[in-house]
């Protein structure tokens, strides 16, 4: 989706163990790795592209994680020290907030979180949390990072928030039992899902709750797949496993009402398969 009504793009993506990436961008990504005799596969648990450079996040800990320069095609590895914690990890977030970069992690086997903090100019790991969260919070979009570097996972009706740069933790009560938290460009969102209706409340930058908006799905019997924000817009796509209209539904909802602006079917017949939505 690339505005608030849908079109067709003809872009191809290649999948990687998080989402999707543009075709050409892997092309160039893995010619880059290829030339600097590192492996790269389609296996990369997560990316981030921020100016000049790419960030990637092999399985395994801290020390497999790569950085790429786009104009060198140089690749450099981070500077960790003894004092860091180091554990088999499942990297999901990325984020650069200044001259740092954040990763948020699911540390293997453990209902813990695995946040670093890393210095950019010098690439060294200034800091690393082992945080214990909820445990349903570590899986799909239960949690997040904001564009401030905040991290934020679901806690059953609250929500646990995080502080990188103070090592503050704190939770916030919801109106609802949360499904899962995400955040994309300077919008966050909390979310539950229960018998076919989707609870949805935005954050403001101070943590503040928006009024809580419920939204039902075009059908009765429709589960969630995944969901996106663009400007003011929360797309949603489902799938309806009964199949009675259509086989799958991508809608659009106002953000700041909750009311449906939009709402396309895809037929079973269809030869597309709806896995995600960017």
């Amino acid at each position: 989706m690339t505005s608030s009504k849908p079109k067709v793009s003809n872009k191809t993506f290649v999948p990687y163990s998080e989402g999707f990436i543009p075709n050409a961008a892997y092309r160039q990504y893995k010619k880059a790795f290829l030339q600097n005799n590192e492996d790269f596969s389609m296996m990369f648990q997560d990316y981030y592209e921020s100016g000049d450079f790419v960030y990637f996040a092999f399985p395994g800990d801290l020390s497999s994680f790569r950085i790429l320069n786009r104009t060198t095609n140089e690749i450099k590895q981070l500077i960790i020290d003894e004092s860091t914690h180091l554990s088999p990890m499942y990297v999901s977030h990325m984020q650069q907030v200044g001259d740092q970069l954040i990763i948020l992690a699911g540390q293997a086997h453990a209902y813990n979180a695995l946040i670093y903090t890393v210095d950019l100019p010098t690439l060294k790991v200034t800091s690393s949390k082992q945080l214990e969260t909820h445990p349903s919070a570590l899986g799909g979009a239960h949690f997040t990072l904001t564009s401030d570097g905040i991290a934020l996972f679901i806690a059953g009706d609250k929500l646990q928030v995080y502080n990188p740069f103070t090592d503050v933790e704190s939770f916030i009560p919801l109106p609802f039992t949360t499904t899962g938290v995400i955040s994309q460009a300077h919008t966050t969102l909390v979310y539950g899902e229960q018998d076919g209706v989707l609870y949805t409340s935005v954050l403001d930058k101070s943590f503040n709750l928006s009024p809580m908006h419920t939204t039902r799905f075009p059908s009765s019997s429709c589960k969630l797949i995944d969901l996106s924000i663009k400007g003011n817009t929360l797309f949603i796509a489902t799938v309806d496993p009964l199949g009675l209209r259509f086989r799958n539904y991508i809608s659009g909802y106002n953000l700041s009402t909750g009311q449906l602006t939009y709402c396309l079917g895809i037929e079973d017949a269809s030869p597309l398969i709806l896995m995600a939505i960017e």
